[in-house]
């Protein structure tokens, strides 16, 4: 199993409040789709449902994760669907001090030795994607 870490970002939010946000993705359509087209094409396509995102991975094409697993206020854990090769994603939020969080996306995928250099790189550029995402969410909801 290969793990790429996203970016860390803090937010100014509670940490409840962006487990909250995490937790249930759908309600972040509206707002994605009232961003200036401009940082929508950014996001590469992303989409938003209650129990998951779609989005555009560089190298990789549509991809969806659905919420797989929870652990109030620390966890969301997801697992792509359709997916050729098991891959999950973890948000890890961690209390920065009185309304700030610390933001941390983790991905685990199940790579064959052979195949990391050529999608690794691609995979730290998602895994990094997620964090952009996140980080832009927040600060607007």
């Amino acid at each position: 199993m290969s793990q790429y870490k996203g970016k860390s970002v803090t937010v100014a939010r509670p940490i409840a409040d962006l487990y909250a946000k995490v937790s249930d993705l759908g309600q972040y359509q509206a707002l994605f789709d009232s961003l200036p087209e401009d940082q929508r094409a950014q996001l590469q396509g992303v989409r938003f449902e209650a129990d998951g995102i779609s989005f555009q991975a560089p190298g990789v094409g549509d991809m969806k994760f659905k919420v797989a697993e929870t652990k109030a206020p620390s966890h969301v854990g997801f697992v792509a669907e359709g997916s050729p090769i098991p891959i999950r994603l973890a948000i890890e939020l961690a209390e920065k001090g009185e309304g700030s969080t610390e933001v941390l996306p983790v991905v685990d995928v199940d790579l064959p030795a052979m195949l990391r250099p050529f999608v690794g790189p691609k995979l730290q550029e998602a895994a990094d994607q997620f964090g952009s995402v996140f980080t832009r969410l927040f600060e607007q909801a």
